[in-house]
């Protein structure tokens, strides 16, 4: 119910971010953690959907609306 973390491999101060929801039928959020352990969602795709942003969370997690979806997904340092 919380979402997958996106793993960050060496990154430690994220900047740029690209996502690609590969589900053709599902959506899917992405976001973080407030401090009460609510998913706030910064950023939401739809079926098929890619956008590339600035992050500026170092916890992303994602999270499928409905089903389970295949998000691809690259962060890199700032």
């Amino acid at each position: 119910a919380g979402g997958e973390a996106l793993i960050l491999g060496g990154v430690t101060a994220p900047g740029f971010a690209w996502f690609h929801n590969l589900d053709p039928t599902n959506m899917v959020r992405v976001g973080v953690y407030d401090v009460n352990t609510n998913l706030v969602v910064f950023l939401e795709l739809r079926a098929g959907e890619k956008t590339a942003t600035w992050l500026g969370v170092t916890a992303p997690r994602a999270i499928a609306v409905t089903n389970a979806v295949k998000l691809d997904y690259m962060i890199t340092d700032r």
